[in-house]
């Protein structure tokens, strides 16, 4: 996949594709590529990134804890997250 930032979401946030294209990559996951209806799922401290295949509108839920932040950049690679145990936290 892409060369895309990895994220760290604190929040829960299931995502409707509307139109477009776009791949995830997570943790202990392989990589899952959606379009119109389609429906990707980003859990609390996952470490993730997207990448789109073409333009796309997105409807986005997060539900976070008030006064934090929606996500922070991760300084893990999938790969090293990917460990049996290992949710990403670092």
């Amino acid at each position: 996949m892409g060369t895309g930032a990895l994220i760290k979401g604190i929040s829960y946030q299931p995502t409707y594709i509307l139109e477009g294209t776009q791949a995830r990559e997570a943790t202990g996951e392989q990589v899952s590529t959606q379009g119109p209806g389609g429906f990707l799922y980003d859990g609390p401290m996952q470490v993730h990134r997207t990448e789109n295949a073409t333009p796309v509108k997105l409807l986005i839920v997060r539900v976070l804890d008030k006064g934090k932040p929606e996500s922070i950049r991760s300084e893990r690679q999938l790969d090293d997250a990917a460990q049996p145990g290992n949710r990403g936290e670092r």
